[in-house]
């Protein structure tokens, strides 16, 4: 079942701007999880969506709106059942967990796929050395 987004601004905009980027809330949890430990902190998230150039969220009110405490993290049921803006029938198996495999089995293809959209979007400088940051970031985060 999808969380709800009534009264909670920070989980709406981020179920949008999540359904704009990404293929399926499986993908969206992999690029988060930074260190691969099956959930996404509050310090994960924030630099997550600072990579993804997401602004307006903030974050401890989002995990607040989520009823978590500050110490909390997301693990990926708990993450997906709050983020998924599509119907679980569209994961590739029919299910989440299967979704789930898979994006951790392409956590390359879904980290070069995300900084090739971001790279498409080149409009000043200041984005294109936002680029540079973000293809440096991507490259450690792939020779781990």
């Amino acid at each position: 079942k999808k969380a709800s987004t009534k009264g909670k601004p920070n989980l709406k905009v981020c179920k949008q701007l999540f359904g704009e980027l990404f293929d399926d809330v499986c993908e969206a949890f992999v690029l988060l999880d930074v260190n691969a430990g099956g959930a996404v902190s509050q310090s994960e998230m924030t630099r997550g969506l600072q990579r993804l150039q997401i602004e307006g969220v903030k974050v401890d009110q989002l995990f607040k709106e989520l009823g978590l405490l500050d110490d909390t993290e997301l693990d990926a049921f708990d993450f997906i059942k709050c983020f998924r803006w599509h119907p679980e029938s569209d994961f590739p198996d029919g299910t989440w967990q299967g979704g789930l495999v898979q994006a951790m089995r392409s956590r390359r293809r879904i980290m070069q796929k995300f900084y090739e959209r971001s790279k498409q979007d080149k409009n000043t400088k200041d984005q294109r050395g936002r680029h540079d940051v973000l293809k440096r970031d991507l490259e450690k985060r792939l020779a781990r």
